[in-house]
């Protein structure tokens, strides 16, 4: 479908988001504000990989800080865009240095970030091996990545 309408567009072969746009009409959901309003920016887009295997060199400074066991702020954002809507609740049990936080900043969902030392204000002192929190039931996603 991408490349018939790459093609159209005088194309040989479709652009990110030509495919990103097909993938969102193919899942049945027409673009948020947010999303278009992020599609319009080239610059803010080169985190978004089409494919299953997500390989980045370095970590986006704008998302968490250096920390042991960060997480490349990328891999979160493409997570967030392609499995969950804007104001979607988010919960990290291991918050670390916060960079999904930043990262759910960035893209409009609402996100509870957990750690049992944690490195910033936004993030709330618990032990998720109590169980999850009350205001954490029902979220839509858990980003679940250990140290």
């Amino acid at each position: 479908m991408a490349r018939k309408m790459a093609m159209h567009d005088g194309r040989l072969t479709p652009s990110y988001r030509l495919v990103a746009k097909v993938v969102k009409k193919i899942r049945n959901e027409a673009p948020t504000e947010t999303d278009v309003s992020a599609e319009a920016d080239d610059q803010e887009k080169r985190w978004l990989k089409l494919t299953t295997l997500w390989s980045f060199g370095s970590c986006d400074p704008r998302f968490g800080f250096q920390y042991p066991g960060r997480i490349p702020g990328q891999v979160v954002l493409n997570t967030l865009y392609y499995f969950t809507h804007p104001n979607d609740l988010i919960v990290d049990p291991f918050g670390g240095s916060g960079t999904t936080l930043d990262a759910c900043r960035h893209l409009g969902r609402r996100c509870l970030a957990y750690d049992l030392e944690p490195a910033r204000e936004d993030i709330v002192s618990y032990d998720i091996s109590l169980g999850f929190p009350k205001e954490a039931q029902g979220c839509d996603l858990i980003f679940l990545d250990p140290p």
